[in-house]
């Protein structure tokens, strides 16, 4: 596992990130997510390393732990201390990372053109419409 530690002139952030997900590919599933802008009540700029949890849009109250990896257009993952623009669609692979989670209740309502937010904490901070179905069907050992 790599770990990477930076500080963020611009937030005034420091950003303690790793990178563990490579052993879990394929991901569960990809999704486009657009950060909020200022005015729409975003924040600041978030790290790919960000491990933003998931909320359905149709359910206000349960949270769920399934992470991004935003990648560029030809499938690379972003490097995890790059910042993300805001009000910008972007590509994410999305990994659910509680296994049991999976058949219990992600198998059942993720879809294509399902929507949902990304939440730092009980905060909304982007969009996400899910584009693609990849390995949520697998078996997994994570």
């Amino acid at each position: 596992m790599n770990l990477t530690v930076r500080w963020n002139r611009e937030t005034e952030i420091v950003v303690l990130m790793t990178r563990i997900y490579k052993k879990f590919d394929p991901e569960d599933f990809q999704a486009r997510i657009r950060f909020f802008p200022l005015n729409e009540g975003g924040r600041h700029p978030y790290p790919n390393g960000i491990r933003s949890d998931f909320m359905y849009a149709d359910d206000k109250v349960n949270i769920y732990m399934i992470h991004p990896d935003f990648f560029d257009s030809n499938g690379d993952s972003l490097p995890i201390d790059e910042m993300l623009p805001l009000d910008v669609w972007l590509n994410a692979r999305m990994y659910i990372i509680v296994p049991e989670m999976k058949e219990k209740t992600h198998r059942l309502k993720i879809r294509d053109e399902v929507r949902f937010y990304c939440m730092d904490g009980g905060r909304r901070i982007a969009e996400g419409i899910v584009s693609k179905i990849v390995g949520l069907y697998e078996d997994s050992t994570r």
